[in-house]
């Protein structure tokens, strides 16, 4: 059984009511709604971009880039 069999099963065995149904199939009720960018780097920075970022006590890049934005939007 592939993955969307498998889905297909479940909706209908635990009869989702239509609307519960469109939200899983369009991913509109998030737990938490987040705005998700993509950005693109090139592979050779990555390595002083994760020492500039541990350097400054953050956690993970996402924190990382959440200062920095942060800190611009206050200069406005």
């Amino acid at each position: 059984m592939n993955f969307l069999e498998h889905f297909v099963n479940i909706v209908q065995k635990k009869g989702y009511k239509m609307e519960e149904k469109k939200k899983v199939n369009t991913g509109i009720d998030y737990k938490n709604k987040k705005w998700r960018p993509s950005i693109f780097i090139d592979a050779d920075k990555r390595e002083s971009i994760e020492r500039r970022f541990t350097g400054k006590g953050c956690q993970s890049f996402n924190e990382y880039v959440i200062a920095l934005i942060d800190e611009d939007m206050k200069q406005s």
